[in-house]
């Protein structure tokens, strides 16, 4: 009969799993997290949440902290604010200078000074293999 404690945990387990992934999906995505980043986000962040039951509340946190409040401090830092939508402009993005629609070298130039992380995310997402390979080009990558 040991088959039914030994179900019972693993259903609590799933539940816990299932419960971390909804509360940091809402999470991530109310502190300004991209959509097609999420899955990502919460996959590296889920380890560190712990979900306590008590009764029939259930709270969630990140390293002791609140959820809400750990992401807001998280999304801000060099880790987290690569996973947000301003850091990851498609190759169509008019706010990226290395995209066909919008080659600025002046513009790139001065991203790069800025944002060097971010000008790489622009860079591979214009079509380049490297920030260095779209540094040397003098005009755009065709659209693929």
């Amino acid at each position: 009969m040991q088959v039914i404690p030994n179900r019972k945990n693993e259903d609590i387990r799933a539940l816990k799993r299932a419960l971390a992934d909804r509360e940091l999906a809402v999470a991530l995505l109310a502190n300004g997290v991209a959509p097609y980043f999420v899955k990502g986000a919460s996959a590296l962040l889920r380890g560190d949440v712990q979900i306590e039951i008590n009764g029939s509340e259930c709270t969630a946190t990140i390293l002791g902290n609140d959820i809400a409040s750990y992401l807001k401090s998280w999304v801000a830092g060099p880790e987290g604010r690569k996973f947000c939508m301003d850091s990851a402009a498609p190759n169509n993005d008019p706010a990226n200078p290395f995209s066909a629609q919008s080659w600025n070298k002046t513009k790139q130039g001065l991203l790069i000074k800025a944002d060097r992380s971010k000008a790489v995310r622009y860079a591979v997402a214009a079509g380049f293999t490297s920030l260095e390979e779209a540094n040397k080009a003098f005009k755009p990558r065709p659209a693929t």
